[in-house]
């Protein structure tokens, strides 16, 4: 069950359907809890992966970003978020981007090469692990998540990713 106040900030952006894995954050968060952050911590240490390229974090990092501060239903959407992070933007947008080493990491290893994507896998992920970023931030006072919970939504962004028309781990439009 949502908490109220959670509940009066989604229904002021829309209807539920759009913004259900909100709840993944909320339901594993730990209201008032000291939030210890790493978000660039290594979630599959041992195995050995190709670093997350500079171009193509450059590109997730603009995706991460709109994701987080944009929204269709919420014109005034960075204005809240930036209201409740009490940092500069420029602080939000580099303890955000640590997030894309998450990202990369929880990726199976038939996803580290993504041919012919157009974008896809960048907007149903990165730019929706953005917008409940965002939301996460709204809700808790300016708190990022901690590692716990980011994981488990980024893990549920990609499991849905991949369940939903997906071919060979590359969702086809």
């Amino acid at each position: 069950m949502l908490h109220n106040s959670m509940r009066r900030i989604l229904s002021r952006h829309g209807d539920f359907s759009t913004t259900e894995p909100a709840i993944a954050f909320g339901m594993t968060m730990r209201m008032g809890a000291k939030r210890l952050h790493r978000p660039g911590a290594n979630t599959n240490a041992g195995q050995e992966r190709p670093p997350l390229s500079p171009s193509l974090s450059a590109i997730w990092g603009a995706f991460l970003y709109e994701g987080l501060m944009t929204s269709r239903r919420n014109p005034d959407r960075a204005r809240d978020v930036l209201l409740r992070w009490k940092d500069t933007r420029m602080a939000l947008i580099t303890h955000s981007s640590g997030y894309l080493a998450r990202i990369w990491n929880r990726l199976p290893a038939c996803l580290l090469h993504l041919p012919g994507t157009d974008g896809v896998f960048e907007e149903e992920v990165v730019a929706r692990f953005g917008e409940l970023l965002g939301y996460h931030l709204i809700l808790n006072g300016g708190q990022l998540p901690d590692d716990d919970e980011a994981d488990a939504v980024i893990r549920g962004l990609i499991d849905d990713f991949l369940k939903s028309g997906s071919r060979g781990g590359v969702k086809q439009r």
